[in-house]
């Protein structure tokens, strides 16, 4: 159990360096404003812009790419913040935008 959530805890501050935000990641693993922005502290990432979180542009390889690694994750790993942090070390996609992009593209 204890490796288990040593892994969970990396995961998330993957996530948090990869520009995952505190919403999505508290529906995710249940993270508050307050761990959030500790471990943001911790790990030196500059705090985000609030607001919308616009789109990526990405051309049609781009996205190909998003698509075809998204679908191989999803056999991979059932944990959504793990396919998530996946995605972002396979494509350097930020995590904000990307799950707007996956949303969109698998809505």
């Amino acid at each position: 159990m204890a490796a288990s959530k040593t892994v969970e805890d990396q995961l998330i501050d993957e996530a948090i360096v990869g520009g995952m935000r505190q919403p999505m990641l508290q529906t995710l693993k249940g993270i508050s404003r307050r761990e959030f922005n500790s471990r943001r502290e911790k790990l030196g990432v500059s705090e985000t812009g609030r607001g919308r979180i616009g789109n990526l542009d990405l051309d049609e390889d781009e996205e190909l790419k998003v698509i075809k690694v998204w679908q191989e994750l999803i056999h991979k790993t059932d944990d959504l913040l793990e396919r998530y942090v996946l995605l972002h070390r396979e494509t350097g996609l930020p995590l904000d935008k990307a799950q707007n992009t996956i949303q969109q593209l698998f809505a």
